[in-house]
C-alpha cells in the first residue's frame, strides 16, 4: 500500500495568481516554480510512455548501484503526474529524469525515493529529457532519434523548434531524425 503522505499530492490553483500548491500528507506548500522534492513510494513511478528508451548500461548501472548504496541519492528523480486530478491514493507518476537511479532502486528494494515532482506537459517532459541527456551523451544514437521523432510526429514540433530548444545545429536534429528511415537490424546495431 503507498504511503498516503505522497499518494494524496495534487495540483490546486491558489487564489494568488496562476501558481500551484501542493497537497502532501493533508498539508497544502506553494510549489516553487512549478516543482516540489518530496520522499516518494518507487511503486507509484513508472516509466513515461512518450519517452521511449531502449537500453540500459547493465556497467553503467552497477556503478551506480554502488555510489547509491555508499552515499544514497546525490539528487532526485524527476517526476510528472500521470493525470492531474486523480482521485487521491489512485496517483501515479511517469519518470521525466533519473530512469537509471529508479531502476537501481528496484534492483536495491529501496521502498522510497527522493523526487523533484514537476508540473509539466509531456511535450515538455520529452524536452528535458532530450536536453539532459543530449548534452550528456547518456542516450544511444536510437534512443536520440526516437525522442525528436516524438516530438515531431506526435507533439508537433519541426527540426528548427527542437534545435532552439536543444541548443544545436538544425542539421544534428535532421541526421538524428534520419536514423528513423534506417532498416530495424541497422537501427538495433546502433544502440549495441
Amino acid at each position: 500500500q503507498p504511503s498516503t503522505e505522497v499518494s494524496a499530492y495534487r495540483l490546486q490553483p491558489s487564489s494568488v495568481g496562476q501558481s500551484h500548491l501542493v497537497t502532501v500528507g493533508g498539508r497544502q506548500f506553494p510549489l516553487a516554480n512549478d516543482f516540489t522534492i518530496v520522499l516518494m513510494d518507487l511503486q507509484l513511478i513508472q516509466p513515461n510512455p512518450f519517452v521511449p528508451l531502449s537500453r540500459v548500461d547493465r556497467e553503467g548501472l552497477n556503478r551506480l548501484r554502488e555510489s547509491i548504496k555508499a552515499h544514497g541519492f546525490l539528487r532526485p528523480l524527476t517526476v510528472m503526474p500521470s493525470t492531474l486530478g486523480s482521485v487521491i491514493g489512485d496517483q501515479t507518476y511517469w519518470l521525466i529524469s533519473g530512469e537509471r537511479s529508479w531502476q537501481v532502486a528496484r534492483l536495491l528494494g529501496i521502498q522510497r525515493v527522493p523526487v523533484r515532482i514537476q508540473d509539466v506537459a509531456p511535450r515538455e517532459a520529452i524536452q528535458m529529457v532530450l536536453a539532459e541527456e543530449w548534452h550528456l551523451q547518456h542516450l544511444p544514437p536510437m534512443d536520440r532519434a526516437r525522442l525528436c521523432g516524438v516530438l515531431t510526429e506526435q507533439m508537433g514540433m519541426d527540426v528548427e523548434e527542437i534545435a532552439e530548444r536543444l541548443a544545436i545545429d538544425r542539421q544534428q536534429v535532421e541526421e538524428t531524425l534520419l536514423l528513423l528511415e534506417l532498416a530495424p537490424a541497422i537501427q538495433d546495431s546502433l544502440n549495441n
